[in-house]
């Protein structure tokens, strides 16, 4: 009996995004036309999104990317996208949740 896959629409949407190419032109069409003047999406790179809280729980972003942009400051941005198939009220909080994690992740290293 075929095994019946799970989160297909997930996995869809990480399997596409996860490809540079297409990730690139994703945001070169959805991000704000002054955000994205001033990447340098050559420089995108997909970053390892599981963040580990004080109390051991694993929350798992769907899709965060690391880009250089081209300011006269140094300055890398990290792309956040939470993909879902479904309409979450909770959204923002679990979004709040992985920038919290993010930022004691870089803290700490």
């Amino acid at each position: 009996m075929p095994q019946r896959i799970t989160n297909i629409h997930d996995k869809f949407v990480k399997d596409l995004l996860s490809q540079k190419e297409l990730a690139i032109a994703f945001l070169q069409e959805y991000l704000p036309g002054e955000v994205a003047q001033i990447l340098v999406f050559e420089s995108l790179s997909y970053q390892n999104t599981s963040y580990l809280s004080n109390n051991l729980k694993a929350s798992y972003a769907d899709m965060v990317w690391r880009v250089n942009t081209n300011l006269d400051f140094p300055l890398q941005i990290c792309l956040l996208l939470e993909h879902k198939s479904y309409i979450d009220p909770q959204v923002n909080f679990q979004i709040l949740e992985y920038l919290a994690l993010a930022y004691q992740k870089q803290w700490k290293e």
